[in-house]
């Protein structure tokens, strides 16, 4: 979007993101309108990322497959939401037709079980090493910390907290739409 902040030369056909503009990522229009415009431009980038959110993304990988110089970055579990129907289908879609496409995960643990190109793991956020676990810990709360969206798993974090009795403490951003 023309609000991203790069030191590479930026292109950008969008002025925000979805969530900011209040849309949610059902709403399809504006991430193709994006895609579209884009490439028409093919010839003219170096690389074409994208981030991979939400089911639209399919579209996407749909219309940039046979490219030799995409990206996509995984920011999901893989496919979409763990427990939502249809978790074998979209996996067998990845696995046969987008496998020559690379992707970056952003931990390990979304390449369980999936056979595409992967190149690399890319963690973001906090360095967890410097956190490290402590069993002997007296707190008896749990924190939550992310965007409070539907696609975060705010409402797993809740069932733990209430499977294990523990009292949970949810922080971040509220969305106001459903994502």
């Amino acid at each position: 979007t023309k609000n991203s902040k790069t030191k590479a030369h930026l292109k950008s056909f969008i002025d925000k993101g979805v969530i900011e503009t209040g849309l949610t990522f059902k709403d399809y229009l504006q991430p193709l309108y994006h895609t579209l415009k884009v490439l028409k431009y093919k010839d003219k980038f170096d690389i074409f990322h994208f981030h991979f959110t939400s089911l639209f993304d399919y579209v996407n990988l749909a219309l940039v497959k046979n490219l030799t110089n995409v990206l996509f970055t995984f920011h999901t579990t893989i496919p979409l939401f763990p427990f939502d129907k249809g978790l074998e289908f979209r996996k067998r879609i990845l696995e046969e037709e987008f496998s020559n496409i690379p992707f970056v995960s952003i931990s390990n643990n979304q390449r369980n079980n999936v056979k595409i190109n992967f190149i690399q793991t890319i963690y973001h956020g906090i360095k967890s090493q410097e956190f490290p676990f402590n069993e002997k810990a007296t707190n008896d709360s749990l924190l939550y910390l992310s965007r409070i969206s539907p696609m975060k798993g705010a409402d797993y974090a809740i069932k733990v907290a209430k499977t294990i009795h523990k009292k949970l403490i949810l922080a971040g951003k509220v969305e106001i739409k459903n994502a």
